[in-house]
């Protein structure tokens, strides 16, 4: 015992890299030389961690779906479902693309869109070019028009709204109280759905 104790940290070195050399020359008679054999289970492992690193990556990058809502000269407006990343151009072509009439060029079609944008495709003889911007139904956006508090100056500032129709939405308010939906607007004489459709990305409630 005192002999095994004495050679026990040289024996059990030597007994593993016993085994190693064994493990090789029955690879090596198998076919294919040692360093091949090496490379290989190197190949193995390296192929292994690629995979698992590229499983990670996939599972990380998980795709966003936004709803954009695009108007006018399309052939089928509505709210359509996207992926993150995506150009106002891949919306369009969700709604059945522009009509005859519809002005292609004032859209900035290359633009990425974003969740509750609404894009307006203008027809020929609109005042309003193209618009992309965000839904504002009732938020605080200070780039968008209050129909509750603007005066007539202010109104007839809006696409297709002169002095008749902004006389006009002022004496709704004053009968009917403020506006509670921005739909409120097409039973204003006056105005219709088409004249909405421009002045919606531009207003709100509040």
């Amino acid at each position: 015992m005192k002999i095994l104790d004495r050679y026990r940290p040289v024996v059990f070195p030597a007994a593993i890299g016993a085994v190693v050399i064994l493990f090789l020359l029955f690879r090596v008679y198998s076919g294919g030389s040692a360093s091949d054999v090496l490379l290989e289970e190197w190949d193995a492992a390296a192929v292994s961690n690629d995979a698992s690193f590229s499983e990670e990556a996939d599972s990380s990058q998980e795709i966003q779906a936004i709803y954009v809502d695009v108007k006018g000269e399309v052939a089928a407006p509505g709210v359509y479902l996207l992926e993150e990343g995506m150009r106002v151009l891949d919306a369009i072509e969700k709604a059945g693309g522009v009509t005859e009439s519809g002005e292609r060029d004032a859209v900035n079609l290359a633009q990425r869109v974003h969740d509750e944008m609404v894009i307006y495709v203008p027809g020929e003889g609109d005042e309003l070019t193209g618009v992309t911007v965000t839904a504002n139904q009732g938020n605080g956006d200070d780039s968008s028009l209050n129909v509750n508090t603007a005066g007539q100056a202010e109104l007839e500032t809006l696409p297709g709204i002169g002095p008749g129709k902004a006389g006009a939405i002022l004496d709704y308010r004053e009968e009917h109280g403020p506006f509670t939906e921005l739909e409120q607007l097409m039973a204003v004489p006056g105005i219709g759905e088409r004249t909405f459709e421009q002045l919606s990305p531009l207003i709100r409630l509040r």
